[in-house]
This record gives structure tokens, sequence and C-alpha cells, in this order.
């Protein structure tokens, strides 16, 4: 591509040229000969058209799994989480050893462990990962939808902002029918403790399991507040705040 050197810039197409405005400055450049139809039908493109398939249904199952996790990942995640999940997904599609190439899915890929264990363990915050802000063990009961923290202490066990004054727990647990694009999320009463020096037992207790079909995924998230007269504000740290997947099943 070529820089324009004139006094007068240009921005449009003429001809087969095409005159661009970009960051670094004004460029001319010569169309491309390449047109759709023939990227669709020729058979020299179809690795082309394959990667353009299943590209496409990972932006879609990225796009249903975010949609699903909205509230957990609200105030979390960081500005590339799409783009680090669409890589997860796209990893996850590969496990897809069903179909052929250019037919593979996440839905299939992510029907089996390998697949699921890939999505297991995404950070929402790739600046605040979970098991670095959280330096307790907790256990998981997947078949019930129950979290439990036993002797938490934040002075030690927490990783927090020092203006803050609280710290806010919360469970999700959603069902993904990556096949047809469909999700059901069900989440927890948030738990919010105190950041002293006493031991907390957090409980998280989904009410009943999420309807529908399709693969479990659990997310944890940890957010902490503010308190000013009896109110408590969302404490926005992106060095604190995090949200992960913590069971795919």
């Amino acid at each position: 591509m070529a820089r324009q050197s004139s006094l007068i810039k240009l921005e449009g197409s003429v001809g087969d040229l095409t005159f661009v405005k970009t960051k670094r400055g004004y460029f001319v450049r010569k169309k491309a000969s390449m047109s759709k139809a023939r990227i669709q039908t020729d058979p020299n493109f179809q690795r082309t058209r394959e990667n353009i398939a299943e590209f496409g249904n990972v932006a879609q199952a990225g796009g249903v799994l975010r949609k699903s996790l909205r509230t957990a990942v609200l105030d979390v995640q960081d500005a590339n989480a799409a783009n680090r999940l669409f890589s997860i997904l796209t990893a996850v599609k590969n496990q897809d050893a069903t179909h052929d190439r250019g037919l593979r899915t996440v839905a299939a890929g992510i029907a089996d462990a390998p697949g699921q264990a890939i999505l297991n363990g995404f950070d929402f915050n790739d600046g605040a990962n979970l098991d670095s802000i959280l330096l307790k063990d907790f256990t998981l009961d997947t078949d019930d939808g129950v979290l439990t923290i036993t002797g938490l202490k934040p002075s030690t066990d927490l990783l927090k902002p020092l203006a803050a004054h609280k710290a806010g727990f919360n469970l999700f647990w959603t069902k993904v029918d990556f096949a047809h694009g469909i999700s059901n999320t069900v989440q927890a009463t948030e738990s919010l403790i105190a950041l002293d020096d006493a031991p907390h037992n957090i409980t998280l207790t989904i009410p009943a399991p999420p309807t529908g079909t399709g693969i479990n995924i659990f997310a944890v998230r940890l957010v902490y507040y503010q308190t000013l007269n009896g109110e408590n504000y969302i404490f926005n740290d992106e060095t604190r705040s995090c949200a992960k997947i913590v069971a795919v099943v």
C-alpha cells in the first residue's frame, strides 16, 4: 500500500484505486480483484470457505456464552475478554471429532471432557485472576449448585483495594445450548462480608437448576464495595474485581 504525498489528500475510490485515511496517514491501494462470488464457488478457496464457516460458529457461540453470563461479568471483564474467549472457544471447536473440516462446531467440541476442560478456568478479567485475588479454597457441588468457603479471613485471604469496605461473592449457573444458540442462567443471592480480621463462612446456593438442555457452566464473581451512609457502592477496580468459569460439566 502506497502513501499519499501530495498536498491534496483523497479518500474514496477512483477507478481501481482506493484512497484511505489511517492512523499512520493517507494511503492508496489497488482494489482487490477477488469477488465474493468467486470465494463462494472457486474450488481453490475451499479451505477459505471452511475457515469462514467455523469462524462464524465460534463467534456465535461466544456471543451466546457472554450473554448468558452478562450479569456475572458486569463491571469486571477486561477490554480483550471477548477476543480471549474467542480463542478458547476456537480450541474447543477443534475438539470436534465428529464433523469434517468446515463443519466443526463448539457444540460438538464441548460435548466431551477434553473440550469442557479447555473452557473451564477461563478468567474474564485477565488483570485480576480469581486464583490470585481469592487466596482461600472453595468447594463446589455441581449437582445442587452450592459453593462453600469456610473460615475466610479477609485480612489474609483476599487481595483487596485499600479503600474498599466489603467484598461481594456470587455464583452463577448457566445451561448453554450452543447448537441452538440459547441459554438459561440462574444466580445465587450475593454474599457480602466486611473486610475485617474475623473468619467468615460463605455459602452460595443456586435456588433451582436452570431449565433446558445443553452444557452446565458455573461462574464465580468477586467484587468490592464502598459503604457510604448505609449504601453499598461497587468499587470499580480492574485489578481486584474478577469473574471466572469454575466448572463445565
